[in-house]
C-alpha cells in the first residue's frame, strides 16, 4: 500500500476503534469518555490527521496565504470578550429583526461572517504594518545612538 492509502486506512481503523471503545464504555457504565482530548485513541487520531494533511501537496495562491496567515488573529479577535458579547447577545437581536425567512437568514449570516472575517484580517494586517513601522523606528533610533556613542568615543581618544 502507498503511504497516503496506508495513513487513510490507519485513520479509518483508529476512528472505528474509538467508536467501539466509546460504545463499550457506555454499555459497561464506565465514566470515561473515549473522545476526550487526553484519550489515547483521540491523540492517535489527531496525529494521524496531521500526518495525512502533511503529505498533501497543494499549489497555494497568494490570496490564500494572505488570508490564512491571519486565521489565528481572526480567532483571537472574535474570542475577545467585547466581540463575543456582541456575537452572542446583540447579533441575534439584529438577526431576528432583519431576517424574516430562511433565505434572508442564510444570506445575513454568510454576509456578516464574511465581513467580520475581512475586518479581522484587515485589523491583523494593520497590526503587522504598525509593528514593522515601530520596529524600523526603534532600529533607526538605536543606530543613531550607536553612531553618537562612536562619535563621543572618538573625541575622547
Amino acid at each position: 500500500m502507498g503511504g497516503g492509502i496506508r495513513l487513510a486506512f490507519i485513520f479509518c481503523l483508529l476512528l472505528f476503534l474509538r467508536i467501539i471503545v466509546s460504545k463499550s464504555f457506555k454499555v459497561l457504565n464506565i465514566d470515561i469518555d473515549a473522545g476526550e482530548y487526553c484519550a489515547p485513541l483521540t491523540i492517535l487520531l489527531a496525529i494521524n490527521v496531521f500526518l495525512i494533511f502533511k503529505r498533501i501537496k497543494l499549489k497555494i495562491c497568494k490570496g490564500v496565504m494572505f488570508f490564512s496567515s491571519s486565521a489565528v488573529a481572526v480567532y483571537l479577535i472574535t474570542d475577545y470578550n467585547l466581540v463575543r458579547q456582541y456575537l452572542t447577545y446583540i447579533y441575534p437581536r439584529i438577526y431576528s429583526e432583519l431576517c424574516h425567512n430562511g433565505i434572508e437568514g442564510i444570506l445575513f449570516v454568510l454576509l456578516t461572517s464574511f465581513f467580520l472575517f475581512i475586518a479581522c484580517v484587515l485589523i491583523d494586517k494593520l497590526r503587522i504594518v504598525t509593528f514593522i513601522i515601530i520596529k524600523t523606528i526603534i532600529y533607526s533610533i538605536k543606530k543613531y545612538e550607536r553612531h553618537k556613542e562612536n562619535q563621543r568615543t572618538r573625541i575622547f581618544v
